[in-house]
């Protein structure tokens, strides 16, 4: 399936968000804790669906079963100035209960798809405060006459100041001093020449 497979029902909301863990960590012989950043830290989503009809059941299982190892897409309604989609995937199984007559609760939980394509990208001009992020250039690893490198986990991302040649994934991406459509991952930048001051990522 793909990112125009939209989830087919619309949550209670509001809808309760988490993160998974992003980091490794381990105790060195040294004694020295070991950290490494293994991932982006995907969303957790659990919807909820209080005293729904058998009707939105059968149409959350039916998808489901379509989509029991494909990533599809879920619109958060509750973000300003309007939706955000999400690729994800089914992290666990649908339940429900009944509550009444032809009445039932359900619920779900969904999880981000990391290096799926998406229905829409979040733009740094038209999301909510707080989902973006900052890095300066004191942040970045000098790597001399290669330039500075950032590395950051998450969705497109903006360079600011000035350059010769932008690397995504060390993929050529000079034309692209912002790119928003890059699906949520862990990623590097590499800017060469000129003056970069910083990096905007979209979380």
């Amino acid at each position: 399936m793909s990112q125009y497979d939209t989830f087919p029902v619309d949550a209670d909301y509001s809808v309760t968000r988490s993160k998974e863990s992003n980091v490794l960590s381990a105790k060195l012989d040294s004694g020295r804790l070991y950290l490494r950043q293994k991932g982006p830290p995907r969303r957790i989503i659990d919807l909820v669906f209080n005293r729904r009809s058998r009707v939105d059941w059968a149409s959350i299982e039916n998808f489901r079963l379509a989509h029991m190892s494909d990533f599809f897409t879920w619109l958060d309604k509750s973000t300003e100035p309007g939706p955000r989609s999400y690729s994800v995937y089914f992290n666990t199984e649908p339940t429900y209960e009944e509550v009444g007559n032809e009445q039932v609760n359900i619920k779900c939980q969904l999880i981000e798809a990391a290096g799926q394509p998406m229905l829409t990208y979040p733009d740094f001009g038209s999301t909510p405060p707080g989902t973006s992020h900052n890095l300066p250039l004191s942040s970045a690893q000098n790597l001399g006459a290669n330039g500075y490198q950032w590395l950051y986990a998450g969705y497109g991302y903006r360079v600011n100041g000035t350059f010769a040649s932008i690397f995504l994934d060390e993929a050529d991406a000079t034309a692209f001093p912002t790119n928003i459509a890059v699906p949520l991952g862990l990623h590097r930048v590499r800017v060469v020449g000129g003056a970069p001051t910083s990096l905007d990522y979209m979380i």
